[in-house]
């Protein structure tokens, strides 16, 4: 009787509670402390208190969230359009703003400014202290990396310098590493600044970083014939001066087609990765070896192997894939783009009958006047 009491007693309490989801369940746990203090064993009315009010409430919430579905839904879909115009704009604006720094650079740097500025930037040490002027150039930039806290905006700004001809490869291409060196600063200093407890691992993850560039800087500089990114830089630029479109195929190549395609030969196991990428690793090395002993010993090589014409004509020249880009997007006749070679026809032989020298996009007139007068001087 007495148990049939304190439960009728508490159940009244908690039917006369609150409507809200939080109040009831706060209410149920106060029912359940009262049944514990009391010794009273209340089980065969949870569930019937369960029943009544909490599910009466989950559905009233569950009815609120589905008047919100809806929304939700439309709004995530207009989240990834705006998302995806926004990246859209970022890279225009991108784009314009590199191309307007080089027309600015180069309609500022002309004359005898642009001439000192190069001569200043692009001399080295006396002799013998030659040697260390790329160093110097590393620590500059290092240091002005370090300023900015960051090494994409210093190669951005040095990029259109070289592009006018005020920085030469030779000189970029120390710089550059420096920033590399610059930039693992950001993971230092972000490092020291974490806990007591995980500051040796945020330490050496940073330190890690820091001498991976070192290591790269000791592969790929001390010794002078191993400078290879500058030829490869001045060959990729040559190939982007005759072909516009390279600079867009090198990308989509190297930074999305290589990488997923690794990644995808790696997730099917190392066995298969290894059968694919020898291979090719193989037949790039022997091409490059091929490529070197043609231009300087042919006399060496097989009769067959001293040229490539034995090959089609798309697998060892561009003009054919030249071609064809310019047929697809060049829109020779009513429309014209910078990619179109056709529609320049006629500019180009008006060039040769007056015999003067085609500049370039960025060409500057006074690096032209330079280089011809010091090629003057030294026939004089």
């Amino acid at each position: 009787m007495f148990v049939a009491q304190k439960s009728e007693k508490y159940i009244s309490k908690f039917s006369n509670a609150p409507s809200s989801l939080l109040d009831k369940m706060l209410s149920f746990n106060w029912l359940k402390w009262q049944s514990q203090k009391h010794s009273v064993n209340l089980s065969h009315a949870y569930e019937a208190i369960f029943s009544r009010h909490i599910s009466q409430a989950l559905s009233g919430r569950f009815n609120a969230i589905r008047l919100f579905d809806r929304p939700l839904q439309a709004n995530t879909s207009s989240s990834t359009l705006t998302y995806r115009l926004l990246l859209a704009l970022s890279l225009l604006t991108l784009c314009t703003c590199l191309i307007l720094i080089v027309k600015l650079l180069n309609s500022m740097l002309k004359g005898q400014v642009a001439v000192i500025i190069k001569k200043v930037l692009n001399t080295d040490f006396p002799f013998p202290f030659a040697w260390a002027t790329g160093y110097i150039a590393m620590l500059v930039g290092a240091g002005m990396t370090f300023i900015v806290q960051s090494s994409s905006v210093f190669t951005s700004a040095i990029t259109p310098l070289v592009g006018i001809g005020v920085i030469s490869l030779e000189r970029a291409y120390p710089l550059t590493l420096g920033s590399n060196i610059g930039t693992t600063t950001t993971a230092i200093l972000a490092a020291m600044a974490s806990p007591g407890e995980t500051l040796s691992n945020s330490l050496q993850i940073a330190l890690c970083h820091f001498f991976f560039n070192i290591m790269g800087i000791l592969l790929w500089y001390p010794i002078p014939f191993t400078r290879l990114p500058i030829r490869l830089a001045r060959g990729l630029g040559n190939h982007t001066a005759e072909y516009r479109w390279f600079a867009g195929l090198y990308l989509f190549l190297c930074f999305l087609v290589l990488p997923l395609s690794v990644f995808g030969l790696s997730l099917a196991g190392w066995q298969v990765l290894v059968g694919v990428c020898v291979p090719i690793i193989a037949l790039v090395i022997f091409v490059i070896i091929t490529n070197v002993m043609q231009s300087r010993y042919p006399r060496f090589l097989p009769q067959c192997l001293r040229s490539w014409d034995f090959l089609p004509r798309p697998l060892h020249s561009m003009e054919p894939w030249d071609a064809m880009v310019t047929s697809v997007f060049g829109f020779c006749g009513k429309h014209c783009c910078c990619c179109c070679k056709c529609c320049k026809k006629d500019e180009d032989e008006k060039a040769r009958k007056n015999s003067r020298k085609s500049l370039e996009m960025y060409d500057n007139p006074a690096m032209t006047r330079d280089e011809h007068t010091a090629v003057k001087a030294i026939q004089l």
